[in-house]
């Protein structure tokens, strides 16, 4: 009788960073270009508190009020 021989190989999977590809730090300040005269700047770190103060499921539809 021959002897089987089982090879296992395991696949380490990476998590993908929610970064640029290019692992750049998305600049501090957002500029948006509004349809007024002028342009509105807004900190990441008041995007961040805006985007903590509303409930998980409504995130995806968060509106930033100016």
């Amino acid at each position: 009788p021959r002897a089987s021989t089982q090879t296992t190989t395991t696949t380490r999977k990476t998590k993908r960073s929610k970064r640029c590809d290019n692992g750049m730090k998305p600049p501090d300040v957002i500029q948006l270009h509004l349809a007024v005269d002028g342009i509105v700047s807004v900190r990441r770190d008041q995007l961040c508190a805006e985007s903590e103060a509303v409930v998980k499921a409504a995130q995806q539809s968060c509106v930033l009020a100016l």
